[in-house]
């Protein structure tokens, strides 16, 4: 893409063809794409958003981790471990918050208890795998009594299968917390149990064995990690502080010069009749259709999703023995040869030049200051951000005191599907296509190649919102998820109306993507055992 010019040419604009009976404007049906295209267009949409929808729990799966019978193996990361971390790096600095974090892990575990205060009514601990609900006691083991861990192990042990592995651990447990003769746990446990207890458990168990122990390492380390881990989240959490005053007090300027109308927008809107391919001969008196090829566009992206989606998934089925970091690393740069499908304009003819400015990978005015701009444009967008992810946090809270459904818990998601099992080389890759791929072809499809076509017939809302909401279900969030990533789409497509160029939404998409991506990382590759 050829940056080098400080604006990109201007569209050559064809003499309007003339019209008939003397009618105003363009023929009937002008600016309208043919129905079979939207039909393939909404077709694959659905089709993708069907294959990127969340697993709904496997009933059976569900029961058999509850009752301990599915295979226990040492997590390598895992959020309970950053939750226990943070206990003990908190219990340092203040008992209470200590106590705070332990009432989340047991939120997370089906322990119905003071962090369950906005539940109507018990939870089915049968709903929650077992082995978790045992580490969260070995959590709580930092903090309770012999009395109180006997509870909760008899509620753990009452809860498993008579052949689950995991009634020995709790035996073991027992072992360890409520023994009455004073020393170390670790010797008075078999080193059979143990190793079977480290084997399962990994980090948990380690910090159970040094129970009786003042200055164990696993503890003290775990106090260090929790105290970093704090430190960088209040370091982001300032971060994030200053981006939204800073935000704050642009989007008001924003409002105030709207309003006064000194606010340009310089998105060019398509007008039907000049659309590439040029329209046919007016000396014949007649208008040919104008072209879809953004909206074809949007349709070979869909299709090549669909087709990486299928292709996976294909060779999953037909190669059952084919190993999952062998699917991962295909998916991962299958992912990249999607980059191609942006260019599909050009593969059609259209001329590069008309190609930049149309799609929106022109300099605008200057890269420089469509780069500022995008910085502070992100930052003006982050006050509606927060406001709609604390909407939905509230209505989640809301909806989950009405049916006693489970708190609101870190989803799984790839990173930490990553982090957990994956290289560092396959991590390098997903931070990639984070902060290079999606800046880059999320932008050209969704609000350079989407948001022009709609905004040929549509008024700015109407197409900022048909953009965003196609960008948020190809996420393959939960549905209030969906909302906050909507947001930041719809947000998106503004600064493409206001600047119209795609540099400053493609900044906007790399910091935010950059910024939490990194977040998650730092903390996760802390959160390990």
């Amino acid at each position: 893409m050829n940056f080098m010019n400080d604006q990109a040419p201007p569209i050559p604009t064809p003499p309007a063809p003339p019209t008939s009976q003397g009618s105003l404007g363009p023929p009937e049906g002008a600016g309208r794409s043919p129905v079979w295209l939207w039909a393939v267009a909404l077709a694959l949409l659905g089709a993708v958003t069907y294959f990127q929808r969340p697993d709904a729990p496997d009933p059976s799966r569900t029961r058999s981790q509850a009752v301990g019978l599915a295979p226990v193996k040492a997590p390598r990361a895992d959020a309970l471990i950053l939750i226990g971390k943070l206990m003990l790096a908190f219990r340092e600095l203040s008992p209470a918050n200590g106590a705070a974090m332990q009432d989340q892990a047991d939120a997370m575990t089906g322990f119905d208890g003071p962090g369950m205060l906005l539940v109507a009514k018990p939870r089915d601990p049968f709903r929650f795998p077992a082995h978790e609900r045992l580490r969260s006691t070995i959590l709580a083991g930092e903090n309770l009594g012999p009395d109180a861990m006997a509870k909760r192990l008899d509620q753990i042990q009452a809860q498993l299968d008579p052949e689950s592995d995991l009634n020995q651990d709790v035996e073991t447990l027992r072992d360890i917390y409520l023994a009455e003769q004073p020393g170390p746990a670790a010797d008075r446990v078999d080193p059979a149990d143990r190793a079977a207890l480290e084997a399962r458990h990994g980090w948990f168990a380690r910090l159970a064995l040094a129970h009786g122990v003042a200055q164990a390492p696993v503890r003290t380390a775990a106090v260090t990690d929790g105290l970093l881990i704090i430190g960088i989240i209040a370091l982001a959490m300032t971060a994030v502080g200053v981006a939204g005053l800073t935000g704050f007090v642009m989007l008001i300027l924003a409002v105030v010069a709207l309003v006064s109308g000194r606010l340009p927008f310089r998105f060019r809107r398509p007008r039907p009749a000049t659309e590439w391919p040029a329209a046919a001969d007016p000396s014949d008196g007649l208008s040919k259709a104008p072209s879809s090829v953004w909206l074809e566009t949007v349709v070979v992206f869909l299709a090549g999703f669909l087709g990486l989606k299928l292709v996976v998934a294909g060779i999953h089925t037909g190669w059952p023995g084919i190993d999952g970091t062998t699917l991962t690393w295909m998916s991962l740069l299958g992912q990249w040869s999607l980059l191609l499908t942006i260019f599909w304009p050009v593969f059609r003819g259209m001329p590069l030049a008309r190609y930049q400015q149309e799609i929106g990978w022109h300099r605008g005015e200057g890269v420089l200051k469509e780069v500022g701009w995008g910085v502070l444009g992100y930052c003006a967008g982050l006050p509606l951000y927060f406001a709609m992810a604390i909407i939905v946090v509230i209505v989640m809270f809301i909806v989950s005191a009405l049916t006693g459904g489970e708190s609101i818990t870190p989803d799984s998601n790839k990173v930490v599907d990553i982090v957990e099992g994956g290289t560092p080389a396959m991590l390098a890759v997903v931070f990639l296509l984070a902060t290079v791929w999606a800046p880059i072809v999320e932008e050209s499809i969704f609000r350079g190649a989407l948001f022009r076509h709609l905004r040929r017939r549509w008024p700015l809302v109407v197409a900022a919102l048909g953009s965003c909401m196609v960008f948020a279900v190809l996420h393959g969030y939960l549905v209030a998820q969906l909302f906050i990533v909507g947001t930041l789409g719809f947000w998106f497509a503004l600064l493409r109306e206001w600047r119209g160029s795609l540099i400053a939404p493609a900044v906007g998409h790399f910091i935010h993507n950059c910024f939490v991506l990194s977040l998650v990382i730092i903390v996760m590759s802390l959160a390990t055992g």
